[in-house]
């Protein structure tokens, strides 16, 4: 099977592919003689190795936006299928108006679901990426008022 060499750098949402070699050489080359000081990684793929549809699990977190707490965490039963699939979503609900008028564990709070195709460990820091971003909206607004 013929090989492929991608140099990537950073984790999560700071994580890119920064060039794509035919040999492992070549991408060493690319790096520097010292990959950890580089702060690159160079990951080995086969080319048409899955050819077809790809499967990868997925796992959900729901974060509470005002406490922090996350409420869940656990596969998703989702799976993401097909190589132009997003690998990450998050949405925000609102269920303050609801905790009058039912019962529930989410219920009367503000939540974020967060999904990730990558790890669990991906997915919480979404979860808590998401409650930063609602958190400085929250600033915003105190300060356009």
């Amino acid at each position: 099977m013929t090989k492929i060499f991608l140099v990537t750098s950073g984790q999560y949402s700071d994580y890119s592919v920064d060039a794509v070699f035919s040999t492992h050489e070549k991408a060493m080359s690319y790096v520097g003689e010292d990959l950890e000081k580089s702060g690159c990684n160079i990951e080995e793929f086969e080319i048409d190795g899955n050819s077809g549809e790809t499967h990868k699990d997925g796992f959900m977190v729901i974060i509470d936006l005002e406490s922090g707490d996350i409420t869940e965490s656990h596969p998703s039963g989702k799976r993401l299928t097909g190589l132009n699939s997003k690998y990450e979503s998050a949405a925000i609900s609102d269920m303050r108006d609801f905790g009058k008028k039912g019962t529930g564990a989410l219920l009367g709070r503000i939540t974020a679901t967060v999904y990730s195709y990558v790890d669990q460990d991906h997915a919480i820091k979404l979860a808590a990426e998401a409650r930063q971003k609602w958190l400085r909206s929250l600033v915003l607004q105190q300060d356009l008022s």
